[in-house]
């Protein structure tokens, strides 16, 4: 079976709005895309943002795309929410629970199943931080924002982690032994069974490896069959977040191919690289690049399986 490709839109929407970033996905020739609602363009405390807005008018707001995208023929397979969950501000915290929400709201109106989210992150806490304490708010924040999750029918992708940078450390869920023991005690909780899933960010494990964690392959096979819905596939040197085109950094594309076969992933492959890596203006052209490039790979690795 043909594997399907997605794009992650959110540098195409900061640029051409959000409806003029569907349309260069279409042109692109993906299967799907990953719509972003995360950023200032989606923040309650933004005037001008559509989630300043009543829940009416997001969901008329967002309708409205999900039909665009529609009559193109463009796919929305998930979405990218929150990136923060917790905040030592606590206005700001209780401002990320509301917005999470409507991040899931919107999802709803989408059409896509399922949004991804960033958990407890010792980028934003520090080293500080008992590993009990991280493993208590991370495990409800998530509880609480899948409650809305629930309601308006859209699972939860928890996104892997890499680095600290803020801190020059590996962040503590970077760790695929903690990230995958709290999965499956959130998932376990209650009702939640169904809801809860997990993304894998290539690029945030590839830089979390230099601390010693798994690589990517691996991290992957350590996650296991069945727990796996969604991609962020993008490449770096190993120790910044560069977001690069696959097979243009570090990363070892094949042992993490075979990794994805060997649990059974059979979602979208969604390449969430950031288009002006090579030169500013020529965003277009290395989306183009980068698509043709990860169908040529895929094609070549399944006509050898």
């Amino acid at each position: 079976m043909k594997k399907r490709i997605g794009i992650s839109t959110f540098e195409f929407q900061a640029k051409y709005g959000d409806k003029g970033a569907l349309k260069i996905a279409r042109e692109l020739g993906v299967d799907a895309v990953d719509f972003c609602t995360s950023g200032k363009k989606f923040d309650i405390t933004n005037p001008d943002s559509i989630y300043s807005r009543s829940d009416k008018e997001i969901v008329d707001y967002f309708t409205d795309i999900r039909n665009y995208a529609d009559s193109l023929g463009v796919e929305i397979v998930q979405t990218h929410g929150r990136l923060r969950l917790l905040l030592p501000d606590e206005k700001r915290s209780e401002e990320c629970l509301e917005m999470a929400r409507k991040d899931l709201l919107a999802a709803k109106a989408l059409g896509a199943p399922v949004t991804v989210m960033h958990g407890v992150q010792t980028n934003v806490w520090g080293q500080s931080i008992s590993a009990e304490q991280m493993r208590r708010w991370h495990f409800e924040r998530f509880n609480k924002v899948l409650e809305y999750a629930k309601e308006y029918g859209v699972k939860i992708a928890s996104e892997t982690l890499g680095d600290a940078p803020n801190f020059a450390c590996v962040d503590f869920f970077a760790d695929a032994d903690e990230f995958l023991d709290v999965y499956e005690r959130i998932n376990a909780h209650g009702d939640n069974a169904g809801w809860f899933t997990l993304c894998i960010d290539t690029g945030h494990v590839r830089k979390a490896e230099r601390y010693g964690t798994l690589g990517v392959g691996d991290f992957i096979r350590k996650i296991g069959a069945g727990k796996i819905s969604c991609l962020h596939l993008h490449d770096n040197n190993g120790l910044t977040d560069q977001h690069r085109p696959p097979f243009t950094g570090s990363i070892d594309w094949e042992d993490t191919l075979n990794a994805l076969d060997e649990v059974g992933y059979d979602g979208v492959y969604n390449i969430e690289a950031v288009y002006n890596c090579f030169l500013e203006g020529f965003e277009l052209e290395t989306a183009r690049y980068a698509v043709e490039l990860f169908r040529f790979a895929l094609d070549k690795h399944y006509a050898k399986t």
